[in-house]
C-alpha cells in the first residue's frame, strides 16, 4: 500500500510538473532552432546551397568540414517538424550540369538560384544535380564552354527531348580565345573540320541575344514583405520577370521609384528610421545613422587583378588620379584586403570597402555590348554607388540616379563630380534612394531555363557559335570613340 502510494504521489509530481518542462523545452528548441536556421542560412550563403551537394563531380575538392554537421542540423530540424521530404511529381525536369564550373561545383555560380519555389518562379519545376547517373533522365545537359571535351562528352545520341546546352559569361575577344581551344584548334583532327557547334541546342549567356539569359546579378523587385513602401498599390508584383537583369521601365517598382526620384525624396525620407538593411545587408561596420554611413572617409576605391585591358580602363583611373585620389586593391595597387588572392571575397567588401568608400570604379576589362558582370553588382549589393565604364548601355540594367557612367565624363569633369557630391551628403543620399525598391543581388532566379525547358519543344541546332558571339559581343575601345583621352 505504501509503495502504491508512492508511485501515485510520484505520477502525480511529474503530471505537475510534465506541462512546464515541456513549456522550457519548446523554448530551448525554439532557440536552438533558431540558430540552425542562421547557421543553414550563412553556409548557404558562403558556400552552397545546402539541399545540393551530394552529387559533386568526381575530382573536385570537398566543401568545408561543416558538410556533416549540416546535413545532420538539418535531418533534425526535420525530425522535430515532421517533416516528409517533398514529393517529386512526375513532370519535374532534371537538369544536369555536366562539367565543372571553373573546376569548381556550378553551385558555386548558381548558388540560391536553383530554388524555384522561393524564388516565385513562373514555373518552379526543375532539379538541378551534377549526378551523371541521371543522364537518361535530364531535359537539359549544361555544358561551361571552357570545361567542354571531346572526349567527355554524354554517351549516346541526342534526341529531341533533352537539350545540349552551351553556357558562356565572359566577353569577347578573351572567351574566344579560350573558347576556340575546343571548336577549332584542340580537335581539329578528331572532328575532321566539322563545326562542332552543332552539338549544341541552345546558348545560355548574359547577352540577351541568347536563348536563355545568365547574368551576372540582377535588381531584383522587393516582395511585399520587404518592402516599408508595401501598404502602395504600386508595389511590384513577387513574381520576377523571366530576365530579371533586364530592368523593366514598365514595372510597379520602376514608376513608383521615378515618382520618388522626382519628387526629391531621400531614402531615408521613403523607408523612415529603419534604412540600414536596405543599404547594405551584409556589411560589418556600416554606421548605425544615417549622417554617419554618408560621411564615409575615403572617397573612391577600385580593385584589379589584370592591369592591361582591352577597354583602357587602367588609363582612365591614371588621368583620374590627378584630380582625385583613387585607392587601388590588388595585383594593379598597393592596397590589399586580406591575404593574396582573397581581395574579391565578401569579407573584403564587408569590413574594408563598405565602411569605408563612398564609390567603387566598376571598370570592365572589355567594353562589349551588355558585358555587365559581379563588377557592377558588388559594389550595388554592399551599399557603395558604382561608377561604371563598359560597353553596355546600362540604363537597360539599372535606374536613374543609381550610378555614374564614367563614358559620360572626361576623369577631370568625374574627379569634380565625385568631390561635389562627397561634399553634399544630401545629394550623394539620392544615389541611394533605389534601395527602397530593389534588392541587388548575384543569384538570380534561374526562372528562364525551366520555363523553357518545360514548354519548348522546338529542336534547334546551333551553327557557328563563336562567329555569333563575336557578332553579339560587339566590342569596342569607349576611351577613344569618345575622345576622353
Amino acid at each position: 500500500m505504501k509503495r502504491r502510494l508512492q508511485i501515485w504521489v510520484s505520477l502525480v509530481c511529474l503530471c505537475a510538473v510534465l506541462p512546464q518542462s515541456f513549456v522550457v523545452m519548446r523554448s530551448i528548441w525554439a532557440a536552438v532552432e533558431t540558430t540552425i536556421d542562421d547557421y543553414l542560412s550563412s553556409y548557404t550563403q558562403d558556400h552552397i546551397n545546402y539541399d545540393y551537394y551530394e552529387d559533386l563531380p568526381k575530382g573536385l575538392p570537398t566543401i568545408d568540414k561543416r558538410r556533416l554537421s549540416v546535413t545532420l542540423l538539418k535531418k533534425i530540424r526535420e525530425l522535430m517538424h515532421h517533416q516528409q521530404p517533398r514529393k517529386r511529381s512526375d513532370d519535374r525536369k532534371v537538369v544536369l550540369f555536366w562539367t565543372s564550373w571553373s573546376r569548381k561545383a556550378w553551385w558555386v555560380r548558381v548558388r540560391g538560384g536553383v530554388d524555384l519555389h522561393a524564388a516565385h518562379c513562373p514555373e518552379p519545376r526543375c532539379d538541378f544535380t551534377h549526378d551523371r547517373r541521371r543522364q537518361r533522365d535530364a531535359a537539359a545537359i549544361l555544358f561551361q564552354s571552357e570545361e567542354v571535351r571531346l572526349e567527355d562528352l554524354p554517351e549516346g545520341a541526342r534526341d529531341g527531348s533533352r537539350r545540349w546546352v552551351w553556357v558562356h559569361v565572359e566577353a569577347p575577344p578573351a572567351s574566344v580565345r579560350s573558347a576556340s581551344s575546343f571548336f577549332l584548334s584542340q580537335h581539329v583532327e578528331a572532328s575532321q573540320g566539322r563545326d562542332l557547334s552543332e552539338l549544341f541546342n541552345w546558348t545560355m549567356t548574359y547577352h540577351p541575344a541568347s536563348d536563355v539569359m545568365e547574368p551576372y546579378g540582377a535588381l531584383l523587385p522587393l516582395l511585399p514583405e520587404e518592402s516599408p513602401l508595401s501598404k502602395a498599390p504600386t508595389v511590384a508584383t513577387p513574381f520576377p520577370s523571366l530576365r530579371p537583369a533586364l530592368l523593366d521601365h514598365t514595372s510597379a517598382a520602376y514608376l513608383a521609384y521615378m515618382t520618388a526620384l522626382k519628387r526629391g525624396y531621400s531614402l531615408e525620407e521613403a523607408v523612415g528610421p529603419s534604412w540600414v538593411p536596405y543599404v547594405d545587408r551584409e556589411s560589418e561596420g556600416v554606421g548605425k545613422r544615417w549622417k554617419s554611413f554618408l560621411k564615409r572617409p575615403r572617397l573612391v576605391a577600385w580593385m584589379s587583378s589584370h592591369c592591361r585591358t582591352a577597354s583602357r580602363r587602367e588609363e582612365y583611373v591614371k588621368r583620374l588620379q590627378q584630380h582625385v585620389r583613387v585607392h587601388v586593391y590588388g595585383a594593379c595597387g598597393l592596397l590589399r584586403c586580406g591575404r593574396r588572392g582573397k581581395h574579391r571575397d565578401d569579407r573584403c567588401w564587408r569590413q574594408v570597402l563598405a565602411p569605408r568608400y563612398l564609390f567603387y570604379l566598376a571598370f570592365e576589362n572589355a567594353a562589349c555590348d551588355a558585358y555587365v558582370t559581379e563588377k557592377l553588382w558588388m559594389p550595388l549589393i554592399h551599399g557603395i554607388v558604382p561608377v561604371v565604364l563598359g560597353g553596355a548601355n546600362y540604363s537597360n540594367f539599372l535606374p536613374p540616379n543609381s550610378y555614374i557612367d564614367a563614358l559620360s565624363l572626361t576623369p577631370e569633369e568625374l574627379g569634380r563630380l565625385l568631390a561635389k557630391l562627397q561634399a553634399n551628403p544630401e545629394e550623394y543620399a539620392r544615389y541611394h534612394l533605389w534601395r527602397g525598391f530593389w534588392r541587388a543581388t548575384l543569384r538570380p532566379p534561374l526562372c528562364e531555363l525551366c520555363l523553357k525547358i518545360h514548354n519548348d519543344t522546338e529542336v534547334v541546332t546551333q551553327h557557328d557559335i563563336l562567329g555569333w558571339w563575336q557578332r553579339q559581343g560587339r566590342c569596342r575601345d569607349p576611351l577613344k570613340d569618345q575622345n576622353l583621352l
